[in-house]
């Protein structure tokens, strides 16, 4: 409960600071991003951090901390086969790395589009009127159906990456 209230906080404050932020820029800014590349960013990125957060304080203390009791313990039984065991380590400090730029790319990737199918969804609503007297909602419903199934997909092939990386 407090490990959460502590993060939400946090991320509170990251996001007040980034929409003051925001609101400094000057109006170029707005003319070369587009709106859903700005809200994705505000929104995603910061939970991202948020997430980062988590993962610093739970999971990377406790993997280490397991690693080292892990690593006594197979020491005591035998140095010889940790020993043997260990020479695989960069293997998989390689494979991780590989997977890892993948992710980004992907993650990059996921942003770029949702940012899409955001600015999508906002010229959409304020067209509505517009959409429904020339008889368009049809062909604005495929073209949603089209950016949300590419975007599910995406988040598809990032869950099995991620899947595979952590095992």
């Amino acid at each position: 409960w407090l490990e959460t209230r502590v993060a939400e906080n946090i991320v509170l404050d990251v996001k007040s600071e980034l929409v003051n932020h925001i609101q400094r820029l000057d109006l170029g800014f707005f003319y070369k991003n587009e709106l859903g590349d700005i809200l994705v960013r505000l929104d995603e990125d910061v939970y991202s951090f948020n997430e980062f957060i988590a993962l610093m304080v739970n999971t990377i203390l406790m993997d280490v901390l397991t690693g080292i009791f892990i690593l006594g313990i197979c020491l005591a039984l035998s140095w010889k086969v940790t020993l043997w065991a260990l020479l695989f380590f960069p293997f998989f400090l390689i494979a991780q790395r590989y997977f890892a730029k993948r992710l980004r790319k992907l993650q990059k990737t996921i942003i770029e589009r949702g940012a899409a199918f955001l600015e999508f969804l906002q010229e959409h609503i304020s067209l509505i009127k517009t959409i429904k007297a020339f008889n368009l909602h049809k062909r604005q419903n495929k073209e949603y159906m089209k950016r949300n199934r590419q975007l599910i997909n995406l988040n598809v092939k990032m869950s099995v990456l991620e899947s595979v990386s952590d095992s």
